[in-house]
């Protein structure tokens, strides 16, 4: 059984001394997360609203992957895949909020690296969703 302050299963090559070179298993659904990731948005018409696999991307590579690989994942997802919705949709000032709050995912990844526990995870993926919520709507209110 799970303690509430344990650390999530799985998770050894967490903390401090994240490992350099990740393991099969954590390539593989890394792997499966960013073809999802890019198949969720480059079918726009097929997906549920706020309901984005790239915080979830953002959240998971910087808990597992050292910093440096774990921004460039999910950064390279979202550049890669706006590259190609800007042919149909354009560049939007929407844009950068955007990425300013799936960062706020990657900085709960983080956090949960350093001390791992599910109610750390719980408390930053929640509130990570509550502001990318709160701010792109806030945004979209000002009319951007």
């Amino acid at each position: 059984m799970i303690e509430p302050n344990e650390p999530y299963p799985m998770t050894t090559n967490i903390g401090p001394n994240v490992s350099k070179t990740p393991s099969t298993p954590l390539l593989v659904v890394t792997l499966a997360a960013i073809a999802y990731a890019i198949a969720y948005r480059l079918a726009p018409e097929w997906t549920i609203p706020n309901l984005s696999p790239i915080g979830a991307l953002c959240l998971y590579s910087l808990a597992f992957y050292p910093a440096r690989w774990g921004f460039l994942l999910p950064l390279g997802v979202m550049v890669a895949t706006d590259l190609t919705l800007f042919r149909w949709y354009g560049w939007s000032p929407f844009n950068l909020p955007v990425y300013l709050c799936f960062a706020l995912y990657g900085l709960a990844g983080l956090a949960w690296r350093t001390r791992p526990g599910m109610r750390r995870l719980a408390f930053g993926t929640v509130g990570s969703g509550l502001v990318f919520f709160i701010v792109t709507n806030f945004v979209v209110w000002l009319g951007a």
